[in-house]
Formats: C-alpha cells, structure tokens, sequence
C-alpha cells in the first residue's frame, strides 16, 4: 500500500502541469473508452454479481452494483458534462492588496491524492476519477 501511495503522489505532480485543454481530452478519451469497452465491462460485472449473489448481498446493493449499456452510457455522459466544466485549476477566487501594497491572491490548485472508500457504485469509480 505504501508503494501505491508513493507512486499516486508522483503521477499527482504531472497532473498538476497538465494543461486544461489536455485534462479536457482526457476525460473525452475515458468517455470513449467506457463505450468502446462495453461489452468488456459487462462481462466482467457478469463475475461481480455472481460475487453478489454468493455473497448473499441484498437486492438493493445489487442492483448498484449491475452495468448495463444505459448505465455505461450514462456514465460515459457524466464524464463528458465534468469535461465541459472550466478547468478550476488557476482560477483566483479572491485577492487584495495590502497596506504595505503587497498583492495577495487566493488560487485554485490541485487538491492531490484523493481515497474513496463506497459499495456497489461502479459509476462512483468513473465519476470521483473524472472530478479528481
């Protein structure tokens, strides 16, 4: 575990220099991997509601956990609305001046490493990664 904090706090450094219109592509290319991967993506959520089913998880934590191609599709739409949004990287939210004439300014920077623990929301897995 400690590797993989270790190394998703590097791959956070280049992210931070990423430009907008880059971070922008990228959630476009996840939105069409979700849909060229469909069929893929179903399949293997075939083996985790079986998992589900032996696991004798309730018919309400199952129906969470089962992609269909509406729900890959809509999570693909949600990627591309978070991909529309302005970049809130940069932004200043708020500055002044001081007495002294020194210019201070609230800016908007990455927020790093982010861990997410949820159940039986595959959608969770597209839309905190797009967010982040």
């Amino acid at each position: 575990m400690e590797t993989f904090l270790k190394e998703a706090k590097e791959a956070s450094r280049v992210l931070m220099s990423i430009s907008g219109a880059d971070k922008k592509n990228i959630l476009l290319a996840m939105a069409q991997a979700l849909r060229e991967h469909m069929q893929e993506l179903i399949k293997a959520n075939t083996l985790d509601m079986k998992a589900g089913e032996e696991n004798n998880l309730s018919s309400a934590l199952m129906d969470r956990l089962l992609l269909d191609e509406n729900r890959i599709e809509a999570m693909a739409l949600a990627i591309e609305e978070i991909a529309a949004l302005r970049d809130p990287v940069g932004r200043i939210l708020d500055g002044w001046v001081t007495e002294n004439e020194l210019r201070m300014q609230k800016v908007s920077i990455p927020i790093g490493v982010i861990g997410i623990i949820y159940e039986s929301r595959p959608n969770v897995t597209s839309d905190t990664a797009a967010l982040c």
